[in-house]
């Protein structure tokens, strides 16, 4: 139930760019079933890193948004750079330029991201993020 509550968040986000989940790729980070034991996910992120490094060489993506703190931490560390929430950066993974934005978690659990979320995409023109997506 809440992951389709956070796809419910992510099409409203991604509705103004009249794009929605189901045109958009997606993936996981993280491909290790960690349970609750959060504290996995720094190593997880570090080995699973090739996989989803394959991932985004396998389409032409040109725009990545990456959902919370948690996964920005571990492509901070992977990439060795400083990406913000809420800011699009040009970034290099794997020989291949993408432009990343950093958004909140669309987790129904902190209702506050989703408004946060709001707050990030009312701030580009349509036009800006469109153009990286045609």
């Amino acid at each position: 139930m809440a992951d389709a509550i956070a796809f419910v968040h992510l099409n409203r986000l991604l509705g103004k760019f009249k794009l929605s989940i189901e045109e958009c790729a997606f993936t996981e980070l993280v491909k290790c079933y960690v349970g609750n034991n959060r504290d996995l996910l720094d190593r997880c992120g570090e080995k699973c890193w090739p996989i989803f490094e394959r991932q985004l060489a396998s389409h032409d993506f040109r725009l990545l948004i990456t959902l919370g703190v948690k996964t920005l931490a571990i492509i901070n560390c992977q990439l060795n750079i400083d990406l913000q929430i809420g800011f699009i950066r040009s970034v290099e993974i794997g020989r291949k330029k993408y432009s990343v934005l950093p958004i909140y978690h669309p987790s129904p659990i902190n209702p506050t991201n989703h408004a946060n979320n709001l707050k990030i995409f009312k701030r580009f023109s349509n036009a800006r993020l469109s153009s990286l997506v045609a």
